[in-house]
């Protein structure tokens, strides 16, 4: 006669072990698999800043020493990615065919961030999760002194200095002046923004003021860190080290540090300016 220990099978107590350490195997294998695909758009968002600013050092050269422009000032009608022909973003979204830097860049088009995704569109769709040093590389200015504080005092390099951005010779540390960063501003929600604003205003024309502070725009989205792309074009990491929620978004909502929107750095703007 068989024996009926003859034919093996699990019993109840062996097949909750089973599940046991497979949910646990999930547990373990899930949050690595996540990390490395956050890794791995990190580093595909790595090559797009790059590719901005590598545009951007082309553009220079072919425009006599002067960087992109980042916007016509006052006129809402040009961004360094787009134009369009009215004022209005809900109407009216850039063009980014007409973009400054389209024809240096590998497409002609900016490649987005694959981490910036859920965010709210058409106020400046077509940046790419990206923000551009429009205080001091996309805008014409240039340093002409320091008050007793030893802060830089500048002007406006000429009449109309939306017509161009910076000249690069005005900068003293390319490696040490950010160019782009990643970007956003919290409005009920992330919504897009093509500039990537320092901490504190400059000082120009001798008028400082010291209480000067700015929206906060770089957006630290990749496990709570933002790649930064520099003047001489390397890119790095960079961590959120304060915010400014006294300042706010700039259309209400959210605070910015809930949305890991905020500053890198001191609080100030020497590593935005030319010194």
């Amino acid at each position: 006669m068989k024996n009926r220990y003859d034919n093996p099978a699990f019993t109840l107590i062996e097949l909750l072990v089973v599940v046991a350490i497979i949910s646990l195997l999930v547990a373990v294998i899930f949050p690595s698999l996540s990390s490395a695909k956050e890794l791995a758009r990190k580093a595909a968002c790595k090559m797009s800043i790059r590719c901005l600013q590598l545009g951007n050092l082309q553009y220079e050269q072919d425009n006599d020493g002067f960087f992109a422009p980042a916007t016509d000032s006052g006129k809402n009608l040009r961004r360094w990615f787009g134009r369009r022909t009215t004022a209005s973003p809900n109407s009216t979204p850039f063009s980014i065919e007409e973009g400054s830097l389209l024809e240096y860049l590998p497409g002609r088009a900016v490649r987005n961030c694959p981490s910036f995704t859920d965010f709210n569109s058409g106020f400046e769709t077509g940046c790419g999760g990206f923000g551009y040093n429009q205080t001091f590389v996309g805008s014409y200015i240039k340093l002409v002194g320091q008050d007793e504080a030893g802060r830089g005092i500048y002007e406006n390099g000429n009449s109309s200095p939306s017509d161009s951005g910076n000249q690069a010779d005005n900068f003293c540390t390319a490696a040490e002046t950010v160019a782009f960063t990643d970007s956003a501003f919290a409005n009920n929600g992330i919504t897009e923004y093509s500039f990537c604003e320092p901490p504190r205003g400059a000082m120009q024309c001798e008028t400082w003021s010291a209480t000067l502070v700015h929206r906060p725009s770089i957006h630290f989205r990749h496990m709570e860190t933002a790649n930064v792309v520099w003047l001489d074009s390397h890119v790095n990491e960079e961590k959120l080290t304060f915010s400014n929620n006294s300042a706010g978004s700039a259309y209400g909502g959210t605070k910015p540090i809930d949305l890991n929107i905020g500053f890198f750095g001191e609080n100030n703007y020497e590593l935005f300016d030319l010194e």
